[in-house]
């Protein structure tokens, strides 16, 4: 329940007043799939997945902890237009809608993962646990080293040979948002932990673009 009074940087503020403020200018008019702004000042640019997924993730964890009216519906547009413009046939999300953007990325796809795991958790119904194992299936496949670490993208051994440790947290993340006993993420986090456990030791601590 929102503080009475509360400072307008207090987080029952931020849900309440600054997120819908912002929702007005970001996301555009009406009910249909569509994306957040990158940036305010560049209405136009490319969508990214990680834009996206964090907004969605946002956007549903903010209604689980607050029930600000419209969040969830802002966060079930955004997820929609994700699956309909960035999500690839194998399961995997580009990196952008930009004409080069088409590398899927480990942080992109983990990310992915918790804003999935937590719009699941505010309802069900929105979140297919389908895409879910076709996001992981996809991580698995295409994305884990022979070591149990994750290429940073899906070029593999042909791309970037340093590892980051910050997929594995996020997927790990995704997991404790993900209800008690659910089988779709159960059997990934065991393998997801021991990779981030394995790999952390080589793995850069301050990963680039993050």
């Amino acid at each position: 329940m929102p503080v009475p009074n509360a400072s307008a940087h207090s987080p029952d503020r931020f849900a309440s007043d600054f997120m819908p403020a912002w929702l007005a200018r970001a996301l555009p008019a009406g009910d249909a799939p569509a994306p957040v702004v990158e940036s305010l000042g560049t209405p136009d640019a490319p969508a990214t997945t990680l834009t996206q997924a964090r907004i969605v993730f946002t956007l549903a964890h903010l209604h689980l902890t607050d029930g600000t009216p419209g969040l969830l519906e802002a966060a079930r547009r955004v997820y929609a237009y994700m699956l309909a413009q960035l999500r690839d046939k194998d399961g995997g999300f580009r990196q952008s809608t930009a004409a080069d953007g088409h590398l899927r990325r480990s942080y992109d796809q983990a990310f992915v993962l918790l804003a999935m795991a937590t719009l699941h958790r505010a309802d069900p119904m929105l979140v297919s646990t389908n895409n879910i194992d076709a996001c992981w299936g996809f991580i698995r496949d295409h994305l884990t080293a022979p070591d149990g670490s994750l290429w940073e993208d899906d070029r593999a051994a042909e791309g970037d040979a340093l590892r980051s440790q910050n997929p594995h947290m996020h997927m790990l993340e995704a997991h404790w948002h993900w209800p008690t006993g659910c089988k779709v993420l159960s059997r990934p986090t065991a393998s997801a932990a021991t990779a981030y456990l394995k790999a952390r030791p080589m793995m850069r601590l301050t990963p680039r673009g993050r």
